[in-house]
Parts: structure tokens; C-alpha cells; sequence
């Protein structure tokens, strides 16, 4: 019984906190384009495709489910110093008991300016615009008005009134990235802030409820070991409203001497007072495929008995073909 009613405070906490937070990934580098706008484009190739899956606290309460596509494309053909990157994201989230549903649509479109007279910087800005959706199920909530003095009767009215069980809105976002090479090591570090007017979002008309703003920030570096073995260390700090979230760690990258097989990775991530990440990816031709798994330390792993949440992520990133031009004439060989 304690435990079940546990799991009933547990579960009702999330379903308020989701108001507040932004989904979010362990893999974030990733996820570029839900981490900073200022990153669309920013890849050595014409066209990207990102896929992230993750589910978590399924051995808690009902799984939490989300998963996010992105494309973005590096647009080089303007005449300009730098270029322009542009992309789309697709997210979808689903949390707790209720369904509590969140679909997300964004456009982005970012610049990155590449001084002359320095070929190792490149400094980034970038903007997106989303449209969100909200909705959540009322019928599969548990009420005390329905329990009928010997057990729960869902055919017993709530007693609740629910004005709406929809809701949308628009919001925007900014960020800026500098990316660095400093004795022969690439550094990117940068800065995004999200939901930049406050939108309301309330199912009760509630005009004071407002989605809090985000700040976060993200370092990384690319540190050769030896010509095959390099060490990606990374940072990322989250704040929106109360809540913070500090990842720190990174993976180890060894080349591999195949021609499909390109590279493994190995590592993870310490979110702060919260979960150890563990982390595998590896690159298969123009593929790059991640699975991580979060091991929860804080004071849920009474009930949760540290297990977090799975994730899975897939990036893809492809070229135009190689145009063949065909000749205005052709000169036939002379016949012997």
C-alpha cells in the first residue's frame, strides 16, 4: 500500500513538472537542433537527418515516451562569407497516467560566418519559430469521488469539471555557437534561449500560467590521443525556471580500419545529483547510430531501483550526387 501510494505522489509530481520542462535528451550532441538553433546547418555535407527515441520510468509508472525527427541542410550556393543552414524538427512526447501529449513542429534557420582573415573560426547564429500542441485524457485519471466505499468504480461520476482538454500556442527560440580550432583541437561552445515570449498554456483559462523560458549552454572538444584514438568531452548546462541540469562527461572515439565500419564510441555522462548515462555509438558509412541507457542515483532509486530511460539515436548525413556533364557535341572517332 505505501508503495502503491508512493507511486500515485510520484506520478502526479511529473504530470505537474511536465509543464515546466522541456523535453530533453541524454545524447544531446545528437539532437543539435533541440539543443541550439544556431547548429542548423552546421556539418561538413549538404543534408542531415536526425531520429532520437527514449523511454523512461517505466519501471516506476506509466512509460514516458518521446521521439523527435529532424532534417536540416547546409545552404553554400549564396554568395555571402559563410552560409546559411536550414531545417525542420518534428517532436512528440507523451507523459504519465493521463497522456499527457505534446507535438511539437519547428522551423529553423541559422548563419555562420567565417572570418577571412582567420580560417580556424566560424561564429553562428541561429533563430526557430514552433507551433505546440497540447492535450491530455481526463478518463484515465483516479478520483476519491469514485471510490464506492469498498473499491474503485469508474462508472462513478468525478465530480470534476474540465473547460478543455486541448491547447496550443507559438513560441521562438535564439542561440549563438563560436566554433574554434586551437593547436590543431576543434572547441564549440554555445549559448541558446528558448521560449523567448513566455506562451501561456493553461487546460483552465488560467492567464498567469506561463511556459517558463530556457537557458542552456554546451562545450565540447575533439582531443587526439593518436592517429586513430581521440577523447570528445562534453558539457551541458539546462536551466528553465527552478529546475537545473548539469551533464558532464564524453566519449572515447577509436577508428576502425574498416571501410563501413568507421568508428566506435564509449562513455557517458554524470547528470548531476540525478543519473550516471552510459553511452555506445558507432559510425557505419554516412550512419551514426547511439544507444544510451540512464541509471538513476537521486532519491527515486527507492522506487525506480535506478532504472531511467533507454534512448536511441540515429543521424544520417548525405550529399548531392556529382552532376556528369554531358558534352554540347560529340566528335564521332574516325573509322579505319
Amino acid at each position: 500500500m505505501i508503495k502503491q501510494y508512493f507511486i500515485f505522489i510520484f506520478g502526479l509530481f511529473l504530470a505537474v513538472t511536465s509543464f515546466g520542462q522541456d523535453i530533453h535528451f541524454s545524447q544531446a550532441d545528437l539532437s543539435p537542433l533541440n539543443l541550439n538553433p544556431a547548429l542548423t546547418g552546421m556539418f561538413n555535407s549538404d543534408y542531415r537527418i536526425h531520429a532520437n527515441e527514449r523511454t523512461q520510468w517505466r519501471s516506476v509508472t506509466t512509460p514516458y515516451k518521446t521521439f523527435s525527427s529532424t532534417f536540416d541542410a547546409a545552404l553554400r550556393q549564396f554568395p555571402v562569407k559563410g552560409f546559411f543552414g536550414a531545417g525542420i524538427v518534428f517532436n512528440t512526447d507523451k507523459a504519465g497516467d493521463g497522456d499527457f501529449s505534446t507535438n511539437q513542429i519547428k522551423l529553423a534557420l541559422a548563419y555562420h560566418y567565417k572570418p577571412q582573415n582567420d580560417t580556424n573560426l566560424t561564429v553562428s547564429g541561429g533563430i526557430d519559430f514552433a507551433y505546440n500542441q497540447h492535450s491530455i485524457n481526463y478518463s484515465k485519471f483516479y478520483f476519491g469521488s469514485q471510490y464506492n466505499g469498498y473499491q474503485y468504480d469508474p462508472n462513478m461520476p468525478s465530480g470534476e469539471n474540465f473547460p478543455l482538454n486541448n491547447m496550443h500556442y507559438f513560441d521562438g527560440s535564439f542561440g549563438l555557437t563560436v566554433n574554434y580550432i586551437f593547436k590543431k583541437i576543434p572547441y564549440e561552445a554555445g549559448i541558446a534561449y528558448h521560449h523567448l515570449n513566455k506562451p501561456k498554456q493553461s487546460f483552465f483559462n488560467q492567464s498567469l500560467v506561463e511556459l517558463d523560458s530556457k537557458f542552456n549552454f554546451h562545450l565540447s572538444a575533439n582531443i587526439s590521443l593518436t592517429d586513430k584514438t581521440s577523447v570528445l568531452p562534453t558539457l551541458f548546462w539546462y536551466r528553465q525556471g527552478k529546475y537545473n541540469e548539469l551533464n558532464i562527461g564524453g566519449l572515447l572515439q577509436q577508428k576502425l580500419n574498416s571501410i563501413a565500419f568507421r568508428s566506435i564510441y564509449l562513455g557517458g555522462w554524470l547528470r548531476w545529483k540525478d543519473a550516471g548515462i552510459l553511452c555506445f555509438a558507432f559510425d557505419y558509412q554516412n550512419f551514426r547510430v547511439g544507444v544510451s541507457y540512464d541509471v538513476n542515483i537521486s532519491t527515486l532509486k527507492v522506487a525506480s531501483a535506478g532504472r531511467g530511460g533507454l534512448e536511441i539515436s540515429i543521424r544520417y548525413i548525405f550529399g548531392n550526387p556529382n552532376s556528369l556533364k554531358i558534352p554540347s557535341k560529340h566528335i564521332c572517332p574516325p573509322f579505319i
